[in-house]
């Protein structure tokens, strides 16, 4: 069974995910916390398999309370949030998210994402997919004339040569004179 904790500031959004997870008979919610300073305490003395983070705490931030979960613990996280903004993403994976789910996710959803993040997997809300690999787009110079290249083009006279060669049971070094 995974272990979780759960740092979420806002009490009906806790108690919501919190007796939802609970239903599920995968993993078990070993504690929640309101603030960083009171999750990381409860991580350090319960040792969970995963987090689920807000990135808007009162007394820290979230990718600060993420960056030291990741340094200081084994424990893996799941950012839990109503931040759609691409940098907040990036800024997550950066600080060492290792999952990142809206609120508003359904509670398979983000149950798949406590369980992806515990083997190493990441899951990305579907929500965030699209806006994300567009801001990473923007960022990027990608030469245009490279989609305009058929990269199925027909083998040159010479690469046939040498199949033809290969297909006649020839060894490399022969080929090669």
């Amino acid at each position: 069974m995974l272990k979780i904790v759960i740092v979420e500031p806002e009490t009906f959004t806790l108690l919501g995910i919190k007796g939802a997870i609970s239903q599920s008979p995968d993993i078990e919610v070993t504690g929640d916390a309101s603030s960083g300073k009171l999750g990381f305490q409860l991580i350090e003395q319960t040792n969970p398999d995963v987090v689920l983070v807000d990135l808007l705490l009162p007394d820290m931030s979230g990718l600060e309370l993420t960056r030291s979960i990741k340094r200081k613990t084994n424990s893996k996280v799941v950012i839990f949030t109503n931040q759609t903004h691409s940098d907040f993403i990036k800024s997550a994976f950066h600080h060492g998210a290792d999952s990142y789910m809206l609120k508003t996710a359904d509670v398979e959803l983000i149950e798949l994402a406590i369980k992806r993040a515990y083997f190493d997997e990441c899951l990305l809300d579907p929500k965030l997919a699209k806006k994300l690999l567009k801001s990473l787009d923007k960022n990027r110079y990608i030469d245009p004339s490279f989609a305009d290249k058929n990269l199925l083009d027909s083998p040159t006279e010479r690469q046939i040569q040498v199949l033809r060669l290969l297909a006649q049971g020839l060894a490399f070094e022969q080929i090669a004179k």
